[in-house]
């Protein structure tokens, strides 16, 4: 009896790895934005990029399920209807593809300049569009917001670390003190090192010069040292 009972298990073992395996390569591949847009979405403008005409900047894309063997196309859905931004004031590949092996890859978005951008901020929305290669993902990250405008704002480079770090909150007075100070108008790609470097710089100005915010505030940077 104990070896009927034997072979039995053995029997169901087999479907059951069998139908795991299944599940795994057959299942279905989803695709997500890899920020929540209600919480990180961009604002990017030309006012710190003098003479740029175009402006690149990424989306990061998550892919959840199977890593795929073959680049492979996907589709993003510009939205007309909430996008105060029109299709020529951004250009975007032509040929849309996540990477073979991958689980994050970036595509570039090319924002470009004109003149209604020096009197008001305009947005562009795009949305995950489902086809035969990939599903919409969690709804959180489905949906991609940037905004971008000439006027001063907030760069795309001053993220969480800089911040918290090294330069405190950001304001177009700081900004246009500390690149006066160090001659430093963009942080994109520099080593911590070198931002850290600028930031004593700037604190030391700011410790023998009082400087003060819009508000009338005291001009402060969290650098240590």
């Amino acid at each position: 009896m104990n070896k009927y009972i034997v072979l039995l298990l053995i029997i169901v073992g087999f479907f059951s790895c069998k139908e795991d395996t299944l599940s795994l390569y057959e299942s279905d591949n989803y695709l997500n934005f890899d920020k929540n847009s209600d919480k990180d979405s961009l604002e990017v403008s030309f006012f710190f990029y003098p003479g740029k005409e175009k402006l690149q900047v990424p989306i990061g894309l998550e892919l959840v399920g199977n890593l795929l063997e073959a680049d492979t196309e996907f589709e993003l859905s510009f939205d007309t209807e909430n996008s105060t931004a029109s299709e020529t004031d951004f250009e975007l590949p032509e040929s849309l593809k996540f990477k073979a092996g991958e689980v994050k890859d970036t595509v570039w978005l090319t924002l470009n300049k004109s003149e209604k951008l020096n009197d008001a901020t305009f947005s562009i929305i795009f949305h995950i569009a489902p086809d035969s290669n990939f599903k919409k993902g969690i709804s959180e990250k489905s949906i991609f917001k940037v905004y971008f405008t000439s006027q001063v704002s907030k760069p795309i480079w001053w993220v969480d670390d800089i911040e918290s770090v090294y330069l405190g909150d950001f304001s177009a007075e700081k900004y246009n003190l500390f690149f006066e100070v160090t001659g430093e108008s963009d942080l994109t790609g520099m080593h911590l090192s070198l931002v850290r470097q600028h930031a004593l710089k700037f604190k030391r100005y700011l410790t023998e010069n009082p400087s003060y915010e819009k508000d009338g505030s005291l001009m402060t940077v969290p650098v240590i040292g």
